[in-house]
């Protein structure tokens, strides 16, 4: 049976709290998430290698698809860090998301100064004239980076819940009885 205790829902709000504002403004934000989630992966692996029971049941069950799926993120091409081309089915379901956060922001490439109301289309100069360039509200490459941390992150959740209820099944069966 999967149970949740109250630490570990606190630890999954918390991840995904953390998870959607990196997602949504990126920047420090995102790079802090992903230290984190690497300082997560980290500790379980070493869990995994030197613990026992039900915890290093949940710890085998989260590192290795948790590993196998970001190696298979490093291993692709560039695509996959860029929204519009990435072809895993992860890359596809970020896709929409990023298209609803991200905006194109117009500033000075000298001065940084934004022009909120800028339309590339109108004839409105000012007194930057050419200098004005489109750039994204959201870093196409830190938010894939983000969503896939996410993806192994839920992912490695699933598969360690998975792994500590088989534990816990077979120590009922061959024990009959709380393992």
């Amino acid at each position: 049976m999967i149970r949740f205790t109250v630490r570990e829902l606190l630890v999954i709000i918390a991840f995904a709290a953390m998870g959607i504002a990196a997602l949504r403004i990126g920047g420090n934000l995102a790079t802090t998430y992903m230290a984190c989630v690497g300082v997560l992966c980290v500790g379980l692996i070493i869990l995994a290698l030197v613990g026992i029971d039900r915890n290093c049941a949940f710890a085998i069950g989260f590192t290795v698809p948790s590993l196998l799926y970001i190696g298979l993120v490093a291993l692709s091409d560039k695509r996959e860090f860029d929204p519009y081309a990435g072809r895993l089915p992860t890359s596809q379901l970020f896709r929409p998301i990023f298209a609803s956060l991200s905006s194109t922001i117009y500033k000075d490439v000298v001065t940084e100064e934004i022009y909120p109301d800028y339309e590339p289309s109108s004839r409105f100069t000012s007194a930057a004239g050419n200098r004005i360039s489109a750039y994204l509200s959201l870093h196409p490459s830190i938010f894939m980076m983000t969503a896939h941390a996410t993806s192994a992150l839920l992912l490695g959740l699933i598969c360690g819940k998975f792994g500590s209820a088989v534990y816990y099944r077979q120590h009922l069966d061959t024990n009959s009885g709380e393992p």
